[in-house]
C-alpha cells in the first residue's frame, strides 16, 4: 500500500499490512468451521484496529474539503472513493467507504479467486448458513439466477444505501 492508493503515511501503512499479514494467517490456519468461531474475537480486534487507522486516514480528507470548500478530495484511489460516492449520494457514508477500502486493501494483496474460494470453503463446511445464502438470494431475485444489477443492489442494500 502507498500514497497512491490511500495517501496515508508509510507507518500507517505498515500498521495495515502488518495488520492485514495477521488477519490472513488465522483465516489461513482455519480448516473448519469450529476453529474459524474459536478466533472470531481475534480476528474483530485486528478488523477494529483496520477500520481505525482507515478512518484516521479517511475523516482529515473529508474534513479538508469541507473546511477549504473544494470540490476534489484527492487524485488517489481513497480521493476517488470519495469523490464518486458525494456526487452519486450528495453524502459520504463512512461505513461504505471503510468497507471498500478493506476490500482494495484485501483484493490488492490476496488475489480474488482466493477470496473466493476461502469464501466457498467456509461454506461448504457450514449447510446452515448455505441455505440461509441460498433463501436470501432466492427472496431477493423471485427464484430466478441473481443478475448483474441484482447483485449490484445486493451490495449497496447490505450497506444501507437502499
Amino acid at each position: 500500500m502507498d500514497r497512491t492508493e490511500f495517501g496515508c503515511s508509510y507507518e500507517q501503512g505498515i500498521l495495515i499490512v502488518e495488520l492485514l499479514n495477521q488477519y490472513k494467517q488465522i483465516i489461513s490456519a482455519q480448516s473448519a468451521w469450529h476453529s474459524y468461531i474459536s478466533r472470531r474475537r481475534e480476528l474483530k480486534i485486528i478488523e477494529n484496529q483496520v477500520e481505525r487507522i482507515l478512518l484516521e486516514i479517511i475523516q482529515p480528507r473529508i474534513d479538508h474539503v469541507a473546511i477549504a470548500q473544494i470540490n476534489s478530495h484527492g487524485n488517489d484511489l481513497l480521493g476517488k472513493f470519495l469523490d464518486e460516492m458525494h456526487k452519486k449520494f450528495g453524502f459520504i457514508n463512512m461505513k461504505l467507504i471503510v468497507d471498500q477500502c478493506k476490500k482494495s486493501l484485501f483484493a490488492g494483496d490476496e488475489p480474488t479467486t482466493h477470496l473466493i474460494t476461502s469464501t466457498l470453503t467456509l461454506l461448504s463446511s457450514n449447510p446452515y448458513w448455505q441455505d440461509l445464502v441460498r433463501a436470501e438470494i432466492n427472496e431477493l431475485c423471485h427464484g430466478h439466477p441473481p443478475t448483474a444489477q441484482q447483485l449490484r443492489r445486493i451490495g449497496l442494500e447490505s450497506h444501507g444505501l437502499f
